[in-house]
Order: structure tokens, then sequence, then C-alpha cells
């Protein structure tokens, strides 16, 4: 959502499965779930959206399961499954 313009926009492609975990730390959108691509680059259920270049950016691969909750804490980000 795009307060200025007072409406929703895309995300580029967007997210290729279900979101289960958001979480904002400054102008990143981290983003946890089921899926294996984000803005059409290959993920491994973890995503992070630049606010403000609005661009996906794959951080690293997630082993095990999907992820359900993600936390940032100053510059690290937790993520569980």
């Amino acid at each position: 959502f795009s307060p200025s313009a007072q409406q929703w926009f895309a995300f580029g492609p967007g997210i290729s499965n279900t979101v289960r975990a958001l979480a904002v730390s400054g102008n990143s959108l981290w983003v946890g779930g089921e899926f294996l691509s984000a803005g059409g680059l290959p993920a491994s259920h973890l995503a992070r959206y630049d606010l403000t270049n609005n661009q996906w950016s794959i951080p690293g691969l997630v082993s095990g399961s999907y992820v359900q909750a993600i936390e940032v804490i100053g510059t690290d980000v937790y993520v569980g499954g």
C-alpha cells in the first residue's frame, strides 16, 4: 500500500505459493512461507522485498520445512518453521 498515492500496488510477479509470515525492518519487507519463487527468482521459503527500490532478493536457502515465523532484531533475521 502506498500511503501517498492511497492505493495498493503489486510486488512485481509476486510469490509462487502461500505466505505464512511477514516482518518489516527499515526498507525491507521479509516474507516467509511455502513458496519456491519470489518476483520470478528461485527462493527457498524466504525472500526480501526492498520497499525503496521495489525489487525482490533472495537471502539464501532455508533448510527444512517452510517458514512460519520471522523476527528481525537489529540486523539479524530469525526464521522458524
